[in-house]
């Protein structure tokens, strides 16, 4: 993708257990770990380490690159980032 080809900012996700099992769609929330959980994704700039979008409560089993897309800077990437960015 052109747009993110010098990119300057780091992403990570990782998952958020459960307490207890959810009544309705559970089985989008069973994660490849074999446990119930939440998504969380932080998007990072490097340089400073500062938080600058993230995207909370995506089922478990949902990948990183899809959460990403939900992202404000994945969704708004041309008025958020420098052209050279």
């Amino acid at each position: 993708c052109p747009e993110w080809q010098n990119g300057v900012l780091a992403i990570d996700g990782t998952t958020v257990d459960l307490y207890a099992t959810l009544g309705f769609f559970h089985q989008a929330f069973y994660d490849r770990k074999y446990r119930y959980s939440l998504g969380c994704q932080a998007v990072i700039m490097p340089h400073n380490l500062l938080i600058v979008d993230y995207a909370l409560g995506h089922p478990g089993s949902v990948h990183d690159a899809y959460a990403f897309r939900s992202t404000h800077i994945y969704q708004e990437h041309d008025t958020l980032l420098p052209a050279d960015h």
